[in-house]
């Protein structure tokens, strides 16, 4: 662990990125930088000083103290029941939900979308304009398909930034999506979301 912090302790985007957290604070370098143990370099430099100190917080509360892969919740494939990955970005006339309430822009979308790869609608019967019933565990929303070339093939995009209101029946795409929180940083993680999609009866 130590040969891998002080190589990470070395990156030029290390340094920057301190830099720039932390304006006028200086990130020394040590002569013969390369040649000392890393406890040594972290003594004179704030950046290696504070992968140390953050290293330790971490493995304090039982994780490993560098960055490493996270399996997804929700990995594609592992459902049979809901086997499409639902992504909500951002309708493409609203930067955010405030925008939502300018007619002008709401008229510009029209209603909330799913965009649905050909060869997922064609699995599904959904024709381009169909009404359908995206839906999992947690819920379900009912919204116009657009069949496009922008979804990749097992990926559906849920428009989002529509409030409920504004929805086909009351809903969004947030009626699907989990309130789960990331382990150390306690962010959302509903890009982690499996669907499945049919045809609104």
């Amino acid at each position: 662990m130590e040969v891998l912090a002080e190589i990470v302790s070395h990156t030029v985007f290390g340094r920057v990125f301190v830099r720039r957290l932390h304006p006028g604070i200086p990130v020394v370098d040590p002569p013969d930088v390369e040649r000392q143990p890393f406890t040594q370099v972290a003594e004179h430099d704030l950046e290696a000083r504070m992968l140390v100190e953050q290293s330790a917080a971490d493995q304090a509360q039982g994780m490993d103290g560098l960055p490493d892969h996270v399996p997804n919740y929700e990995a594609a494939g592992s459902s049979t029941e809901f086997p499409l990955a639902l992504i909500s970005p951002p309708a493409r006339n609203f930067l955010n939900s405030t925008f939502v309430n300018v007619t002008s822009l709401r008229a510009i979308e029209v209603e909330p979308l799913l965009e649905i790869h050909e060869a997922d609608a064609a699995a599904r019967g959904i024709e381009d304009g169909a009404m359908v019933r995206v839906f999992n565990k947690r819920g379900e929303h009912r919204c116009r398909a657009e069949v496009s070339r922008r979804a990749r093939q097992g990926v559906v995009h849920g428009m989002g930034i529509w409030w409920r209101k504004f929805g086909t029946d009351g809903t969004n795409v947030n009626q699907l999506t989990s309130q789960r929180l990331t382990d150390i940083g306690r962010g959302p993680t509903f890009y982690d979301c499996l669907v499945e999609v049919a045809l609104d009866a």
